[in-house]
């Protein structure tokens, strides 16, 4: 196993674990009347669990090898990654739960390199449709609308 993927899981486990101390936070309701928190816990908890699993294996794998340099730019990216979703889980309930996953579609999808403007915002408004169909209308779970 390359030593980037070790530390790469490292850090994924580490952030599962933020995360679901943040959704523990939520009302985690039950599978009869789940409140807003039952997504995200189940979320975090599958999240750290793959996360530990991969971390684990690669501890145990005796031979870590070092691997290539990283491509320019990988470092300034997954930094835009993890500030897209901090910035995502610390404003919904200031800007609401759509709008926010609007946002994180359409910055994540640009980071990740989608061309053009058409393509982000046709996926970040895709999202946002089925995660209001989902769980606004079908599930009616109640997320944060914001201010």
């Amino acid at each position: 196993m390359k030593r980037g993927e070790f530390v790469f899981f490292g850090g994924v486990s580490v952030f599962c674990a933020l995360y679901l101390v943040w959704a523990l936070r939520m009302p985690f309701g039950g599978v009869s009347q789940p409140g807003p928190g039952f997504f995200p816990v189940l979320l975090g908890v599958a999240g750290l669990a793959i996360a530990l699993g991969f971390f684990v294996s690669a501890a145990m794998s005796r031979n870590i090898v070092r691997g290539s340099p990283l491509p320019g730019g990988a470092l300034s990216r997954l930094a835009g990654y993890v500030a897209t979703v901090a910035f995502f889980a610390g404003s919904q309930s200031y800007i609401g739960t759509y709008v926010g996953i609007f946002i994180l579609v359409l910055v994540l999808s640009k980071l990740s390199g989608l061309g053009g403007w058409v393509r982000p915002l046709g996926l970040a408004g895709s999202c946002t449709a089925v995660a209001f169909v989902l769980f606004g209308l079908i599930l009616g779970v109640p997320l944060p609308m914001g201010i």
